[in-house]
């Protein structure tokens, strides 16, 4: 596998976030905080798995009401459903990022162009990404 000196200037090495439950959530955070925040792609991974980490730790004690459906499929399945939320979490500087990223995202609904709109971090998170 190359190394990250080996790639020419339109290739990046991505991160391996794995095929757990935030993997997903990991890989859109890695990929946001690129573009929106601007982040190094080393401080963006850092950043997308201690957002993963701090909702996971959130979302651990959270009851969880599931759903199965009636109906059984010709091939013996059937759909599955859960969902989940907790009240009252502390903000974590992670958290935060999280909620920015939602928030950049969006605004493309109000007229924003996604990949034309530069953001501007502001105190609290510069010095958080100056952290990471």
């Amino acid at each position: 596998m190359p190394t990250e000196n080996q790639l020419s200037a339109t290739e990046t090495l991505k991160p391996d976030f794995g095929k757990g439950r935030y993997s997903a959530l990991m890989k859109e955070s890695f990929a946001d905080a690129k573009h929106i925040f601007g982040l190094e792609p080393a401080k963006a991974e850092k950043l997308a798995r201690e957002i993963a980490s701090d909702f996971g730790a959130a979302m651990a004690s959270a009851p969880v009401d599931t759903k199965i459906s009636r109906s059984i499929n010709k091939d013996g399945q059937c759909t599955l459903a859960e969902a989940a939320k907790v009240k009252y979490v502390t903000v974590t500087p992670a958290l935060f990022a999280m909620r920015a990223i939602a928030h950049a995202n969006e605004c493309g609904k109000f007229g924003f162009v996604r990949n034309e709109s530069k953001w501007t971090v502001g105190k609290y998170l510069s010095d958080y990404f100056a952290k990471l």
